[in-house]
């Protein structure tokens, strides 16, 4: 059975752009995992920062409870 030569013809120009696809492949796969990486550096930066942002209301709110608890405890002796 003899291929026509239209289908020959692009057989042979799939064969050569294949390469060239390949490398487009890979370097859109690249591109992608540097951009999943940036957002994920952003992502982890902004949970950090309301870790900390936590922990600092926390802290305040412990040396409010003690302020609260020491005016009470005072009061209370006033009685």
């Amino acid at each position: 059975m003899q291929v026509p030569r239209a289908m020959d013809e692009q057989l042979r120009q799939l064969l050569t752009d294949f390469p060239a696809f390949r490398e487009e492949k890979k370097a859109g796969q690249e591109f992608v995992k540097g951009e999943l990486k940036t957002v994920q550096e952003k992502v982890e930066g902004a949970v950090n920062s309301h870790k900390e942002e936590m922990k600092a209301n926390q802290e305040e709110v412990k040396a409010s409870q003690g302020k609260m608890e020491g005016a009470i405890k005072t009061f209370k002796e006033e009685k």
